[in-house]
């Protein structure tokens, strides 16, 4: 999938943080939040797809994937 240029720095963003917050030893939690219609899920799909393929990344990560509708789950697994 082709992103838009916000969508691609938005991700890139998302993933530098990640790794930096990976290096500290306690727990970590991330929360990405974006308008409405901006590309969320697809953001986020490539957010997933880049950290899991990232050979610099050693250790065990567990994501949670929340929507509060049925509908948006589904969108989201497809």
């Amino acid at each position: 999938m082709i992103l838009k240029k916000y969508q691609d720095e938005a991700v890139k963003v998302l993933v530098d943080k990640t790794v930096k917050l990976l290096e500290y030893s306690e727990n970590k939690k991330i929360v990405f939040k974006a308008p409405t219609g901006s590309g969320k899920t697809i953001m986020v799909a490539e957010f997933l797809k880049k950290l899991v393929t990232d050979s610099e990344i050693k250790q065990e990560i567990s994501f949670i994937w929340a929507a509060p509708r049925p509908i948006l789950t589904n969108q989201s697994k497809d």
